[in-house]
């Protein structure tokens, strides 16, 4: 993910526009119907104080019911380390990911996260949503982390050490519990290689508060950050048009209401449960890419959808 462009809209929003997204938000979407017959969704809530986050997990699909009290936080993150390689290591790596100032520092940072982590993708919330995650669990050990807390002032900026990261083990056996059964999937996003590049690929039809399967097949870590477009003329051009430009045009979309997933490593994918409501939206990807550390969004990784009721 990169620090500059998302960081400079969504940290001035604040204030009457924060009121205004709490008064109108989304209604909360359902829980996934078969896991409501196993077992009750475990829970996360990241906010300015606290943060709930279960310490253990139970192996296979698992469902994850994910809020956030304030706007600076809501970037929720599921990770495994690889093997020999440190929790410390981890958060220096996102701290040097999120202040950099060239595109080669954002590469390394992204390589050095490459090579130090699974990233299994997470939540995009707002104080008034409510999104489930449906990720397959195999017994370990797995952080929970409010990526806010490293974006500077994105986020609460908290004293090293101090950020919201908890550990979540996985002891039991895995079952064969089939994760697009257990999340009720209508469609599937999918980041692909194209001649022109990364690109977001649709299959079904997403509807109002269903689940959207997010499946990263590049090279390199990717998102999908899902934002609704109200104005409908509002055009792919557009979009990249704001990605390409120095920031200071207004957004086409709402960028401070984001839903979707954060970084997936390649080859993983996630359920994600939305509260979105019919009408447009549009994915994008911030992440910068291993070319030239823009964000993939600027190459056209973006892709404008309609969600039905």
């Amino acid at each position: 993910m990169r620090n500059w462009n998302r960081r400079r809209f969504i940290s001035t929003a604040g204030g009457a526009a924060g009121a205004a997204l709490l008064a109108g938000a989304a209604p909360a979407a359902a829980a996934p119907a078969q896991q409501a017959d196993s077992a009750e969704p475990l829970r996360i809530v990241t906010g300015e104080e606290d943060f709930v986050c279960p310490s253990t997990a139970p192996p296979g699909a698992t469902v994850f019911q994910v809020t956030a009290t304030s706007y600076r936080t809501g970037f929720l993150g599921l990770v495994r380390l690889r093997d020999g390689h440190e929790e410390s290591a981890f958060r220096e790596l996102l701290y040097a990911l999120f202040s950099a100032r060239t595109p080669q520092e954002s590469i390394e940072a992204t390589r050095g996260l490459m090579d130090t982590a699974e990233l299994y993708g997470g939540a995009a919330v707002h104080p008034g949503a409510v999104s489930y995650i449906t990720p397959v669990l195999e017994p370990g050990s797995y952080l929970v982390l409010e990526y806010r807390d490293f974006q500077g002032p994105l986020g609460r900026q908290p004293e090293r050490g101090r950020e919201h990261v908890r550990t979540l083990t996985v002891t039991e056996p895995v079952t064969a519990t089939d994760a697009a059964a257990a999340a009720g999937s209508a469609a599937t996003l999918t980041t692909r290689e194209t001649a022109e590049g990364p690109r977001f690929e649709l299959h079904g039809q997403p509807r109002a508060g269903s689940t959207v399967r997010c499946v990263n097949q590049v090279t390199q870590p990717d998102e999908a950050i899902i934002y609704r477009v109200r104005d409908d003329s509002v055009t792919e051009e557009d979009v990249h048009a704001f990605f390409n430009s120095d920031m200071s045009m207004t957004p086409p979309f709402g960028i401070d209401a984001p839903l979707g997933t954060p970084p997936i490593s390649p080859g993983g994918d996630l359920w994600v449960t939305m509260p979105t409501e019919p009408g447009r939206y549009v994915a994008a990807s911030w992440v910068s890419s291993l070319e030239d550390g823009r964000p993939m969004a600027a190459h056209g990784q973006h892709l404008i959808f309609h969600v039905t009721a």
